[in-house]
């Protein structure tokens, strides 16, 4: 009973050495936030958007790092992020959810929108 617990314990401890040498995941975060910084940028909403008292308080911006496959899909270099907004509207008295997404490539430098909400309730600024 004895040796057979030293020899759990010795195993968890080799585990736990091997895990503390595997390279850590590469941090996308920086990335990500600047594919969302682009879009801010570049897009604003509509009048129609903000007529239907949409609450950008509680919009909620993610950016995800896409595939090779999905990128060459697109026709765009392989660094492409998927940025998306999602936020709650009230057309019509009626509380609903709308979901924007863009994808950003080359470098942060192209963008194109990616849905009928991207592409209608945001425009570009007048700047850009």
């Amino acid at each position: 009973m004895k040796k057979s617990l030293w020899l759990a314990l010795g195993i968890l401890v080799c585990l736990v050495i091997f895990i503390r040498m595997l390279p850590n995941a590469p941090d996308d975060s920086k990335q990500e936030q600047a594919a969302i910084a682009v879009i801010q940028k570049v897009y604003t909403p509509s009048r129609q958007l903000l007529s239907w008292n949409a609450d950008f308080s509680n919009s909620n911006w993610v950016a995800r790092e896409q595939g090779k496959a999905i990128c060459d899909n697109h026709g765009v270099s392989d660094d492409c992020y998927e940025v998306e907004v999602w936020l709650d509207v009230i057309p019509n008295g009626e509380k609903k959810r709308i979901t924007a997404d863009w994808l950003v490539y080359d470098g942060m430098t192209h963008y194109q929108a990616e849905n009928v909400e991207a592409r209608t309730l945001f425009v570009k600024h007048t700047d850009n």
